[in-house]
């Protein structure tokens, strides 16, 4: 039998875990000690080996749409028929020749052969924007957003013209909306910092990176490096995910059978939320978690606040499957946008912050 060779130790209360129904982080070392191979936990106190954030490249496309039944929220892809298709195409080509007027003509006929293809009424809003007509603007972008609510383009379009009429806290609504449902866009990125400056606040667009590494020598020591204790059972977590046989596949299943991605990142996210609430727990004074690493900060208080499931949709699940945010109804995405607004904007520390 190989023990898992834990550098330090101190006393786990597993409420949080235990409510929540996952493996308790007594059994979860045990389960390592038996399970033939060899750990080893390293904790480091300087923090330059882990200072690269993680970067993400997916992004989504503006051709999805839901269709909400019972319930149920399912994703189908837009498409045209034959006679659309051609109209379609011949605006395309007017557009990007920027004759607008002669455009409008062709997406407004797509649009008498396909009322719902939200994507014609975003570019009919667009190029009234390059026009300046901010008015017919907005109308087509609201127009859009009521037939596919999901569609980033024409939330991102919608800020735009909100920032042109210096209506900047509707500009922010929206283009924290459109970042949601397109969580890696560069530009929606950029577009974001330079509104929400615009209201008083920076935006944090640092991605959620847990600091931990894994390293196997040739012996077959897997060591799990930690930077502090607040990251550790983090990493504990996650050596049973990655390392113990068959605990993947005992836990990532729900109810109906099916994959559930959430399951990891909940799990090893309460490990962390479990080991630094303990002073609280216990009812002592919390000195140290002035000290916390503001990611392990933030994690916290979402908790407190009832925003964890939030936060694992924007840090975690969005990131590294951006289209999951196309399957949320229109109440969680505003859940998002909430916890956005609480954790992601910090007001700019000037003498007057007035909005």
């Amino acid at each position: 039998m190989q023990k898992f060779l834990l550098l330090f130790s101190f006393i786990f209360i597993s409420t949080i875990l235990i409510a929540e129904q996952f493996t308790d982080p007594k059994d979860a070392l045990k389960m390592l000690d038996e399970s033939g191979k060899s750990f080893k936990l390293e904790i480091l106190e300087k923090e330059e080996p882990f200072k690269d954030t993680k970067t993400y490249d997916k992004l989504n496309t503006p051709d999805y749409y839901q269709i909400s039944s019972n319930n149920f929220i399912s994703l189908h892809r837009i498409s045209l028929k034959e006679e659309e298709a051609k109209f379609f195409k011949k605006a395309e080509d007017l557009f990007l020749k920027k004759k607008f007027k002669e455009a409008r003509e062709y997406y407004e006929k797509t649009l008498e052969k396909a009322p719902d293809f939200f994507i014609a009424k975003t570019y009919i809003a667009q190029m009234y924007r390059l026009e300046g007509n901010y008015k017919d603007s907005k109308k087509w972008y609201l127009d859009a957003i009521k037939s596919n609510y999901i569609d980033y383009m024409a939330h991102y379009g919608l800020s735009t013209v909100y920032m042109e009429e210096k209506d900047y806290r509707n500009a922010l609504n929206e283009i924290v909306i459109a970042h949601i449902l397109n969580r890696n866009n560069p530009r929606i990125i950029a577009n974001l910092k330079i509104i929400a400056n615009a209201n008083n606040f920076v935006f944090d667009d640092e991605y959620f990176t847990p600091k931990i590494k894994f390293t196997e020598n040739k012996n077959g020591l897997i060591t799990l490096t930690a930077y502090k204790e607040e990251w550790a059972w983090y990493g504990i977590c996650q050596t049973l995910w990655k390392y113990l046989d068959g605990y993947r596949e005992k836990r990532s299943k729900d109810a109906s059978g099916s994959e559930d991605i959430s399951e990891e990142t909940k799990e090893c996210l309460l490990y962390v939320i479990n080991q630094n609430m303990l002073p609280e727990l216990e009812k002592k004074p919390d000195k140290e978690n002035k000290n916390l690493d503001p990611q392990v900060k933030r994690l916290i208080n979402a908790y407190k606040t009832g925003m964890l499931l939030s936060f694992i949709y924007y840090e975690e699940i969005f990131p590294e499957y951006p289209i999951t945010a196309y399957a949320m109804p229109q109440e969680t995405l505003e859940n998002i946008k909430k916890y956005i607004y609480d954790f992601k904007l910090s007001p700019i520390k000037t003498k007057n912050n007035n909005l």
